[in-house]
Formats: structure tokens, sequence, C-alpha cells
């Protein structure tokens, strides 16, 4: 059996595209738990694990979950349970700027060296890279008209104030084909969204971001990164990257194999 704890129970659509439940077959019963809202019934399922032969695999992910105030006693609780395997897939650092409160950033590295198996979004020295998982979805091969030089694709929460109009949308559109039809229309995405930024990337759009968490940082594919008030120069800045969908999968059809061994 697959549990699969990632954000669930949400609107924003990179969270509800990151489960690769949504792209593997997994060969086996699998269902999806919100790993902020439902983490007993997590804990319940281990419980109920040692009573099956085959046990229970938890897959974490993905999404910005680690080095974050608001999943770290989840993510902690997950790692204490007793179940067959623990596997990280595509999870991010998120560490938010307005948040003041020392991270636990040395302790990620030591629980996802504990785990069965993991791959984490993010670039960075001794850690395993895996993108997230939504590159798979087959959505984003699809060809658009370009119709707008810019849009604009922001955060539900954390809106980005320019001085110019530009066609905009939120991360809270539910509707993905509605999202990469209005990344699609674009040459430059403008973007304070991790899978704006990521998908827009992976659709070979040129994309600046107006960061607020570790997660930008640490994004795998250089982007310009900045204020508003530097958005002129990082236009300039920007740059198609080929091969990025290619890449990302590639690398998520390798992690697919071998958790396919460990299960």
């Amino acid at each position: 059996m697959i549990v699969n704890a990632h954000r669930s129970n949400v609107k924003n659509i990179g969270d509800l595209l990151s489960s690769p439940l949504n792209y593997f077959n997994f060969k086996q019963r699998s269902i999806v738990l919100d790993i902020h809202d439902e983490i007993k019934k997590i804990e319940l399922v281990s419980k109920i694990s040692r009573l099956l032969p085959a046990g229970v695999t938890i897959i974490v992910g993905g999404g910005g979950l680690l080095d974050n105030e608001f999943f770290e006693e989840q993510i902690h609780r997950i790692n204490k349970l007793k179940v067959k395997n623990i596997i990280y897939w595509g999870v991010g650092h998120n560490k938010h700027k307005d948040d003041d409160k020392e991270r636990l950033f040395p302790s990620t590295k030591e629980f996802l060296d504990c785990s069965s198996l993991y791959g984490v979004r993010d670039k960075l020295k001794d850690y395993n890279f895996l993108p997230c998982v939504s590159c798979m979805h087959p959505q984003l091969e699809s060809k658009h008209t370009t119709s707008h030089d810019i849009v604009i694709f922001e955060h539900e929460h954390i809106p980005i104030r320019l001085d110019f109009e530009a066609p905009r949308m939120r991360n809270n559109h539910r509707n993905f084909s509605d999202v990469i039809a209005f990344l699609g229309s674009a040459n430059y995405v403008i973007t304070n969204s991790y899978h704006g930024m990521y998908w827009s990337i992976l659709m070979g759009k040129k994309v600046v971001c107006i960061p607020f968490s570790s997660k930008f940082e640490l994004f795998p594919f250089e982007t310009p990164m900045g204020s508003v008030s530097e958005i002129e120069s990082l236009l300039e800045k920007a740059r198609v990257h080929e091969s990025a969908l290619e890449i990302c999968r590639t690398l998520n059809k390798d992690f697919y194999r071998k958790v396919i061994e460990l299960i």
C-alpha cells in the first residue's frame, strides 16, 4: 500500500499537481492524505500497516515542505513512523523571509539520509537532486500562440505590485489547462509562484522571479530574481532553458524505477 503525504487540501495549483500518484502507476493500492490536515490518519495507517504482510510505503511530497514552520512538526512525526519505506519525492526547502524563527536546516539532511530514498527539488551540495514531478504533466508539451509580451502569474496571498499593466492570473486557479494556456501566451513571465516559474521554464519561456522564500533561491535553473524596482534589468537577463523539460522528466522516470524496486 502507498500513502502519498503532500499538501492536497488546498487551492494552490502547484501543490495539487505535485503528487507522483498523478503521473506514475505504483502497481498497488494508493491513497493521498494531506500532510498538514490529515497527519493523524497517516499515523493510523502506519499502525495498521504492522498487521499487513507487505507493509506500507509513505511517499512524502512533492512541494515546499522542508524547513517550513507550517510542516515541521508533521515531517518529524512521519519520520518516527514504523513503516516499510519512507520516500521523499521532489520536496523542497521553503523558509519564508518573514519567518524569523531559527529553522532546523541541518536536521533536514539527517532525516532525509535516514529515509529509504529521497530526492529534493533544490540544487544543493550533498543533496540528491530531483525536480518536481509535475514536469510529467502532458500539457506542458502543448503549443500556444504568443499573444502577450509579458504576463504576471502571482501567488494568491502575495500580489506583485508593478506600475505597468499586463495580464494577470493567480496560482489558486485550479484549471491547469487555463494556467498553461496563460503562461504559454507570453514571451516573458513575471512570477512569485514557484510552480509558475517552474512550468514557464519547462515551456521554454523567459522568466523573472520576485522571491519571498528560500525555495526560489534554491531553484535549479538559473532565473533572474529581485524586487519589482529592478524589473527592467531582470527582464533583460531572462533566457530560455533548452532541454529543461527533458532533463526533469528523465530524472523523475529514473527515480520512479528506484521506487518500484523498493516497494
